[in-house]
């Protein structure tokens, strides 16, 4: 009798201030996830790796969060490689990699809602192989009314020597929601 004590005891505050968590991490709720890989196509062009559109009015009180991670790789061969990261259109970040020896690569952007109208951002991108990191953040004017729209995409610059098919590739991706406490 003791031991069951002792052990709901330990559940307690968790439970009773609506606070469990999932892998540490607070109400956490997973709203898209995907781990086939997708790579760029042979045209050149600024090609979609990972699209996800939020459902309108998701983040409903200030204070809630998104996290939206994204990893892939890139091959050892020309040209330069980009990878962009954007909300509704609107570029957050952005890298050029320009290696020989290939790269694996990871996006983590966190979304703080201070409005219905305004996020707080912070971006975060690693690009395993040179251990360069771009951080970036700041505001972002979005209606938090209306969907919203991931995206990450992949572009072989140069046309010579030209564009291979799955020189870029996003092998996961996850969108998850955390609520305010």
């Amino acid at each position: 009798m003791r031991r069951c004590w002792i052990a709901a005891w330990a559940l307690w505050p968790a439970f009773a201030f609506g606070q469990a968590s999932i892998n540490g991490n607070a109400g956490l709720s997973p709203l898209y996830w995907n781990g086939a890989p997708i790579g760029n196509t042979a045209s050149g062009n600024d090609d979609p790796l990972m699209t996800y559109t939020m459902a309108a009015s998701q983040m409903l009180h200030d204070g809630d969060r998104i996290r939206v991670m994204v990893g892939g790789g890139a091959a050892a061969n020309a040209p330069t490689k980009v990878i962009t990261f954007r909300v509704n259109g609107v570029q957050l970040a952005q890298i050029s990699v320009n290696s020989t020896k290939g790269i694996a690569w990871r996006f983590e952007v966190n979304f703080l809602r201070n409005s219905p109208a305004q996020v707080a951002y912070d971006v975060q991108f690693l690009n395993y192989a040179d251990a360069i990191s771009a951080p970036t953040n700041g505001q972002l004017a979005l209606d938090l009314t209306k969907p919203v729209t991931f995206q990450v995409s992949g572009q072989n610059q140069a046309s010579t020597p030209p564009s291979v098919p799955g020189t870029i590739v996003a092998n996961f991706a996850t969108v998850d929601y955390l609520p305010r406490l």
